[in-house]
């Protein structure tokens, strides 16, 4: 074997050894990558208050990530509510990718340029640092990086970059609209026409998420219907430790124009169901969302109350997807979503 040969050799060996799977070959890697990992048991992304993983048996890695574009004639992305960019953990043949709306700072890092940004996967409570490796996958050939760190704090505000002490913040809830007796609104004849007298009900619960178009904390996609029409959808994550639990929502909608269709009206649609479901339905092989109102357990609606917020409350604990389908984003002047517990 050639000289020349064997040092090839050895470069590949000590890529493969080093990033614990086999890559591309590049020596040096297109990518310097590193990352400092903190260990935290809830994560504040988008919401009032830092909420755990959906699996108990989960734990989040909140990744400090350093980069420098050596050689990529392209940027390296990682941009604000797209939680895949080519970017990864992998560990002991295990992929893990970062969570939805799981990057902060979005950057785009240009060839000869170093940056710095943070994002948060959920990885297995058993996963040890040292036998885990950042992967960036976004271009040919990929690149990686080790990992160290693992202070483990409680929680980890992703909007602030910092570890926090979290407590649940408490609020008045929209929860009904009932009736609480009865007027008169007119007669015929003699005869009294009866109108019902409304009160809205509020209860003062605990805020387990909280999201709103300022602090844009969900994800956007944009999906086709069957006729081939491009539709937007903004989806929320969240998890109900217990319930019930109330929702309530509230939309702006834009003043409509001399210039639209006679018969345009600006809407937000907006469900919320179980996140197997979800998985099951919206992900799945319909990708079908004029079926997605439809299917699955979805809660209770308790009205609209004389401020225009929406009330909604679930019987059931557990993992959940708010799906929200506006006519068009620029017709939604503003938003915010929140979601309670006693």
């Amino acid at each position: 074997m050639t000289r020349a040969l064997v040092s090839i050799v050895l470069a590949l060996t000590v890529i493969a050894a080093g990033c614990g799977v086999t890559q591309p070959p590049s020596t040096p890697p297109p990518a310097a990558i590193s990352g400092h990992v903190i260990i935290a048991e809830k994560v504040r992304a988008a919401t009032a208050i830092a909420v755990p993983p959906r699996d108990e048996s989960d734990i989040f890695w909140v990744i400090e990530v350093s980069v420098k574009n050596v050689g990529y004639n392209a940027p390296i992305d990682a941009d604000l509510g797209t939680w895949y960019q080519g970017w990864e953990i992998n560990a002991n043949g295990e992929v893990f990718r970062p969570r939805l709306s799981g990057v902060n700072n979005p950057l785009s890092v240009g060839p000869g340029d170093t940056s710095q940004f943070t994002f948060y996967f959920a990885v297995p409570r058993s996963l040890d640092i040292s036998d885990a490796r950042i992967w960036y996958k976004g271009q040919d050939p990929y690149s990686c990086g080790s990992l160290t760190g693992g202070d483990k704090v409680e929680a980890y505000d992703l909007n602030s970059n910092r570890v926090i002490e979290e407590a649940q913040a408490s609020e008045q809830y929209f929860v009904k609209r009932e009736i609480t007796g009865w007027r008169t609104a007119g007669k015929i004849g003699d005869v009294d026409i009866p109108e019902p007298v409304y009160e809205d009900v509020y209860m003062e619960l605990k805020t387990i998420g909280e999201w709103g178009k300022e602090t844009y904390g969900s994800s956007e996609i944009i999906l086709n219907d069957g006729l081939g029409k491009p539709h937007t959808f903004w989806l929320i994550e969240f998890k109900a430790d217990k319930s019930p639990w109330v929702a309530n929502w509230y939309y702006e909608p834009r003043e409509l124009s001399p210039l639209d269709p006679l018969d345009y009206e600006v809407y937000l649609s907006f469900v919320i169901r179980k996140r197997a479901d979800f998985d099951d339905y919206f992900w799945g092989g319909n990708r079908g969302f004029f079926l997605g109102w439809f299917w699955g357990w979805c809660p209770e609606s308790r009205g609209v109350s004389d401020k225009q917020v929406h009330s909604v409350v679930g019987d059931e604990a557990g993992d959940f997807v708010v799906i929200m389908q506006p006519t068009a984003a620029e017709d939604i002047v503003n938003w915010w979503v929140k979601v309670g517990v006693e």
